[in-house]
């Protein structure tokens, strides 16, 4: 019988497949490699809290963080099964030549191993990790233990896990002008781009600065005074020793000309602000945003930490 969409369409979406082990086996590594890609999108997202001056991927192992005075060897591991050594015992053996390198100075930094994986450690695995012999560089990171370094993201049971973790924290991204997971899966796409061998397979914070489309510009000035100003009988003086004001009159009684116009004669930097197009929950962002492109130089604005609303305006405010 010659196919027909109908016929299409049950061989695609139906519930059979002419391999069924090759479909598992398929769906397992490509599960595997955006888990390791999610995790390094991780720790692009915290790579200003690590300090950190480089991440480098597919190199000497799935990731690579160089930090000050240290070098973090990062494998990342899925498994359906508890973790068995046969899992890392590849990588415990490739990482003694990595520290002897180290140890002879040919790589600056103290390094370390942190196995990456989102299940826990199987029975024999456990009592070989917690023998008086196991390497004090090597850490295994699993869900069920804390990272080795406050930086360092978790280990999650899955990738709905990752995901979850990873739009949260990029909603914490200072004025970023994309929505949090837009932002993840931008950042995953471009770790798998690195990892084709693209620019040496390096993350700096200057390419990081730019993945991560922080956007601090002044959107907001005094309105334009479009005729001669006439002043009022009892207009309020713009300045005073008062911290908060509130100066309120009907619509057209001419609030904001009388704001415009003293603003012109005003010795003291001033912002202005509107925030009636606002959601409650945008205006401290925005206006931290206002405040940090009107006030702050760049590198007080690279210096503020990952945070928004509230928190982040507390942060330009110091």
């Amino acid at each position: 019988m010659p196919e027909t969409p109908e016929s299409l369409d049950a061989g695609v979406y139906g519930d059979t497949v002419i391999d069924a082990d090759q479909l598992v086996r398929i769906t397992s590594l490509h599960r595997g490699f955006l888990y390791q890609h999610l995790y390094a999108a991780a720790c692009l997202l915290r790579f200003k809290t690590a300090g950190m001056h480089k991440l480098l991927v597919e190199r000497d192992e799935d990731l690579e963080a160089v930090l000050p005075g240290r070098h973090l060897y990062l494998q990342v591991k899925t498994r359906s099964r508890p973790l068995q050594w046969g899992d890392i015992s590849g990588a415990v053996d490739s990482f003694a030549a990595v520290r002897a390198r180290h140890s002879e100075g040919k790589r600056p930094g103290h390094p370390q191993l942190v196995i990456v994986a989102n299940m826990p450690l199987g029975p024999q695995l456990a009592t070989k990790t917690a023998a008086a012999d196991w390497p004090g560089d090597i850490t295994l990171l699993t869900p069920q233990t804390a990272p080795p370094e406050a930086w360092l993201p978790p280990a999650w049971n899955d990738l709905d896990e990752g995901i979850a973790w990873c739009t949260r924290e990029a909603a914490q991204v200072p004025f970023s002008s994309l929505p949090p997971l837009t932002l993840v899966w931008k950042l995953a796409a471009r770790v798998v781009y690195a990892c084709t061998g693209h620019s040496d397979q390096a993350f700096t914070a200057k390419t990081v600065e730019d993945i991560l489309e922080q956007f601090v510009q002044e959107l907001q000035s005094f309105p334009a005074l479009a005729h001669d100003y006439l002043p009022q009988a009892d207009e309020p003086d713009l300045l005073t020793d008062d911290r908060v004001r509130l100066i309120t009159g009907f619509s057209g009684a001419g609030k904001t000309a009388w704001a415009a116009h003293a603003a012109q004669h005003c010795p003291e930097p001033l912002t202005y602000f509107d925030s009636a197009a606002l959601t409650a929950d945008a205006v401290a962002s925005g206006l931290a945003r206002e405040l940090a492109a009107r006030h702050l130089n760049t590198d007080q604005r690279t210096g503020l930490p990952h945070a928004s609303g509230i928190d982040l305006l507390r942060a330009v405010h110091h």
